[in-house]
């Protein structure tokens, strides 16, 4: 299991997806102006799991 965060060209929002390792989407996130706060929403979701987090 894994993290995306990628940053939207429409308004400039980060997201987030928690994604199972064949590429399922398991959960995302509400859009977050700061990168920081994408990450602080991930690490509440990762549980201290310390997932891997992608950028695309």
């Amino acid at each position: 299991m894994y993290f995306t965060i990628r940053k939207s060209a429409a308004n400039s929002n980060w997201y987030w997806r928690f994604l199972t390792a064949n590429n399922e989407i398991i959960a995302n996130g509400e859009g977050y102006v700061n990168k920081r706060d994408c990450l602080y929403a991930i690490s509440l979701v990762d549980g201290g799991r310390n997932l891997p987090i992608y950028e695309v």
